[in-house]
This record gives structure tokens, sequence and C-alpha cells, in this order.
């Protein structure tokens, strides 16, 4: 009960996972792991790593990894020691590692927007204090893209002087946001999407999926192997929502209103109702952006039954997948604007349809004489 508490509160922890310290096994990674023991048995161990790629692919969990593998294998090499480091790791009482994360504002009850230069200013603390049982000293940062630009500033200039023994993790999910000072500093490690094969053996591993091979195979296909994804489609009724939201979008002259007022009503079946309807906008531009791609390619093997009628519908335009790729790229906008002032979500879901249906019209309208 007490774990489950503290994990209520750490913005670092998906919904439905363990946190990536209390993690036993990495799965996947295999280049990334050996490019940093290279570096590590060379005996000139770089003093910053910025591991990068998309979300819900393991990367917090390589760099606890990372973590346990250094404290474990500085003293001592036996089992008891080794348990040890693990269990202090996993209580967050490991003296020789600092966590720095969004924190939880208890008066408003969320967390913060981003990390504070308050929390980057305690690592300046951490490096002063004591400790003769460990020759390093780990910070991790997760995600350095959650950084406010004064909090981004200060670390720069903790990471351009390190002190000896101390070692940066920096977990990021999108390295075109970060201050290209701060990746200079940096050794980079490139997490890419899970295999298939490795899709699977994780979320098997978690028992949270006992379904069909056939569910899946698709599961890992709209996600493209990322496990934080593959989650909220288990719990949050994905596959339903996302065919639904695909027969809203596959239309004649006018888009099913009921069904839209049913998906904004989710949130009464769903929990929460700001996760709720941020769910349905990434499965909106999901839909958008992988019809456009069937269109672009020309390959509808690996869609759903519902993708394939909309993509066979507009193989008879011409240049079918623009009006689908424009969608996307500026639904994502309008979704960011809202977000930025608080835009009321189902105001904002529901301008999105109608959008979408105001686009589609004008474009069959348009490409009437090429159809």
């Amino acid at each position: 009960m007490e774990k489950n508490i503290i994990e209520e509160f750490e913005s670092d922890k998906g919904p439905y996972t363990p946190h990536p310290r209390r993690t036993k096994k990495l799965v996947g990674h295999k280049l990334v792991k050996e490019a940093f023991l290279d570096s590590y048995r060379s005996g000139k161990m770089h003093h910053a790593w910025l591991i990068h790629g998309p979300k819900g692919v393991g990367k917090a969990t390589l760099a606890w990894q990372i973590a346990k593998f250094l404290l474990e294998n500085q003293g001592p090499s036996n089992q008891k020691n080794k348990g040890l480091v693990s269990q202090r790791i996993e209580a967050l009482s490991e003296p020789s590692i600092f966590l720095c994360r969004k924190q939880f504002d208890k008066s408003k009850k969320k967390f913060f927007q981003d990390i504070s230069i308050d929390e980057v200013r305690k690592i300046n603390h951490f490096f002063s204090l004591t400790n003769i049982a460990s020759q390093w000293r780990i910070v991790i940062i997760d995600p350095i893209d959650d950084l406010s630009n004064s909090a981004a500033n200060a670390l720069l200039k903790v990471l351009e002087e390190p002190p000896k023994g101390g070692v940066f993790f920096l977990i990021c999910n999108n390295k075109q946001n970060i201050v290209p000072t701060i990746t200079s500093r940096c050794r980079l490690l490139g997490c890419s999407f899970l295999k298939q094969p490795e899709f699977e053996e994780v979320l098997l591993g978690l028992r949270h999926f006992d379904n069909e091979k056939d569910n899946l195979i698709s599961l890992f296909s709209l996600t493209n192997g990322s496990i934080s994804k593959a989650m909220d489609f288990i719990f949050n009724n994905g596959f339903t929502l996302f065919k639904r939201i695909l027969e809203v979008i596959n239309f004649n002259n006018e888009m099913n209103r009921k069904e839209i007022w049913y998906l904004l009503d989710q949130n009464n079946h769903l929990g929460a109702q700001k996760e709720c309807h941020t769910f349905i906008k990434e499965l909106i531009l999901l839909a958008l952006s992988r019809i456009s791609k069937a269109l672009v390619e020309k390959d509808i093997g690996k869609q759903m039954a519902e993708e394939k009628e909309i993509v066979e519908l507009y193989n008879n335009y011409s240049e079918p997948y623009f009006p689908f790729a424009w969608l996307h790229s500026s639904l994502i906008n309008d979704f960011e604007k809202a977000e930025k002032i608080n835009l009321d979500p189902v105001t904002t879901i529901l301008k999105a349809f109608l959008k979408i249906e105001k686009i589609l019209l004008r474009f069959k309208v348009s490409n009437k004489k090429e159809a």
C-alpha cells in the first residue's frame, strides 16, 4: 500500500507500469548498452549521457539499470551487496543517486508544469554531500524535456564543471527540443522502438495482456512498439475507441454526430476526464497519420479493416494522402494551442472532428473530376 501511495505522486512513472527503478530486466537496446559498456571499460567514461528516443521504449529503465551497474560494481562483488544496492534504489534511499523530476503540487493536486530551477539547484547540494561509500554520484533527470528555461541554464553550468565521480543521465523524449549547448556536452545514447518479439516479451512479462495473438500484432502496429502507448490501449479500451474514430472519419456527406458525442462522453467510463480526452486526441492523430502513410506507400497490409475501407475509398482521388497529412499537422498545432490557453477539451475535440469533416468534404468536391 505504501509503495502505491508513493508511486501515485511520481511524475516519471507511467500509470499502468511499475516505476523504471523497479524494473528487473531491460528488454532490447543491445547496441546502446554495449556503447555505454565500451566507454566504461575504457576507463574514460563520459560524465553526461543523453538517453533519447520515443516515449515508452525503456529509456528510463536503461538509465536506472546503468546506475545499478555502476554502484554494484564499485565494491565487493557479491550477491548481498547487489541486493542491498537494489533495495536502496527501489526505496529511493540510495545516497549516491539524485532523481530530478517534476514535483507534485499538493495545493492544486497536480504536478507542476515543468522541472523548476530550484530542483536543478538541488544537484549542487547533492554533490556537496560527503559519501565515502561510493566513488559515483549519479544524477537522473526524467525527462529533460520538462526543464524550464531557467532550469536548463542552471543545468548547463553544472554540466560544464562536473565534480569528480559525477555522472548525469538525461532522459529525453524529443532531442530536437533540447538546448544545443546541453546536447553538445553529452554522449548520445539513441533508443529506438522495440522489435515485435521484444515488445511481446515486455507486455507478457507485465501480465496485463493475455488476448489473442492477432490483437497483440495489431497492438504492436498501432503503437510502433511503445510499451506506454500499448498500456494506454489496453486499459482505456483503445481498440474500440480507435475503430469508432475511424468510423466517424469514414463518412459520405456528414459525420455521425451521435458517434462524436459518444466519444466525448468516454470520461464517464474510463476515469479521469483530462486523461481520457488526451487519449482520444492521440487516437485522432494516430488515425490521420496511419491513413496518410498508407496512401503514400500504397500499402494497406498492416492496416485494420476500418482503416482499409478509408484507404480504398480515397485511393480513387489524386494525391489522396494530402488532406490527411495536412489535417494531422494542423491538429497538432490546434491541440497545443488549446492546451496553452486551457481550452475545454470537449470543445477542442469537437472542433477537430468538424475540421476533419470540412477539409475532407472540400477535398472530395475539388477532386470530383479526377475521381
